[in-house]
């Protein structure tokens, strides 16, 4: 679903996926969606079509967002990919956290994610280079984190 009017209405697109999508972007001109199986789609067209891409591992994605030009995704087993060139290609990181990555935003130059439960929350300075990874052992029970946002 598209809307060109702040939300006001909505209009259905078809995205080439049977896979369930749960999450999307806008960067650099591009809309990416994530989802099931490692979906990423993209559209530079203000999402009239969609064209997939090949994700560096084919793991189920929660989530993405964008800054600093660069794409990040996560989803299950703490699995994290970048990308710089609008989604056409991906780079596994590995989180070795084992842990369901669950939100994301970008704000003040940093990347940051937090899982659904365990506590784990990795950042990265370097546009997902590399991450720093903490963890809150006073979150690591019965919390789950699915939204994370940055305001100045």
């Amino acid at each position: 679903m598209i809307s060109t009017d702040n939300g006001t209405t909505w209009t259905s697109r078809t995205s080439g996926t049977s896979n369930q999508l749960k999450g999307a972007t806008f960067g650099n001109n591009t809309f990416l969606a994530v989802g099931d199986s490692g979906t990423i789609l993209t559209s530079s067209d203000n999402g009239t079509s969609w064209t997939v891409r090949t994700p560096a591992k084919s793991e189920v994605v929660n989530g993405i967002t964008f800054g600093n030009n660069t794409f990040v995704t996560w989803g299950y087993s703490g699995t994290l990919q970048t990308s710089s060139d609008n989604g056409t290609s991906w780079t596994w990181h590995e989180t070795n956290i084992g842990a369901e990555l669950g939100a994301g935003t970008f704000g003040n130059g940093v990347f940051v994610l937090k899982s659904r439960d365990y506590g784990y929350t990795l950042r990265s300075t370097d546009n997902g280079t590399s991450w720093s990874v903490d963890r809150d052992y006073q979150l690591s029970c019965g919390s789950s984190v699915t939204v994370l946002t940055y305001s100045e």
